[in-house]
């Protein structure tokens, strides 16, 4: 701690800290880590140092066959492309996108997961919105943007970076309201 003076010529006190900075993929595995905190039945890896390749192991395959559908199989970051794998006992996948029931699936039995709601806009378009329990996510993130090097955020910001495919095709992702 460094002590100064400031134009009035009271002490401050000053903190110096160390930061480390984490790459954008770290960033997203951690994020995809808080995503799915409390399901014992998907386990997102480390990355092993020099590779990036993310495995999850998944242990459901009804939830394995929602993750392989709607997670991307690569994710561009600058000059560097993480890889994807999705495990389970079979590795089998079947590619059909019901937005709704593949969502249901996938966060069954999430604690941070308050539903899956399916509604008709005004033109007759389909709309799918996830409900995350309105709850804050921390980790620890190595970087300069928090002061503890925390990343903070929500449930519905993670899922709609991670399943920016679904996101683009009209799923949303949503905090849903706190009930005291």
């Amino acid at each position: 701690m460094t002590r100064g003076k400031n134009p009035n010529n009271d002490q401050v006190s000053v903190n110096k800290k160390q930061f480390k900075v984490s790459p954008p993929w770290v960033e997203f595995v951690n994020k995809l880590k808080v995503l799915f905190e409390g399901d014992d039945e998907i386990v997102v890896n480390d990355l092993e140092d020099g590779r990036y390749t993310l495995i999850i192991d998944v242990k459901d395959h009804a939830k394995f066959k929602a993750l392989d559908n709607l997670l991307p199989i690569a994710k561009k970051f600058g000059n560097v492309t993480l890889f994807i794998e999705v495990h389970d006992l079979s590795n089998k996948s079947d590619h059909d996108v019901d937005y709704f029931h593949l969502f249901m699936t996938l966060f069954e039995g999430n604690p941070s997961f308050k539903g899956v709601i399916k509604a008709e806009d005004p033109a007759g378009t389909d709309h799918v919105f996830v409900m995350f329990k309105p709850e804050v996510k921390q980790f620890f993130n190595d970087n300069l943007f928090d002061l503890h090097g925390l990343w903070s955020g929500l449930n519905q910001d993670i899922a709609k970076e991670v399943f920016e495919d679904a996101a683009n095709a009209g799923v949303h992702f949503c905090t849903d309201v706190r009930e005291d």
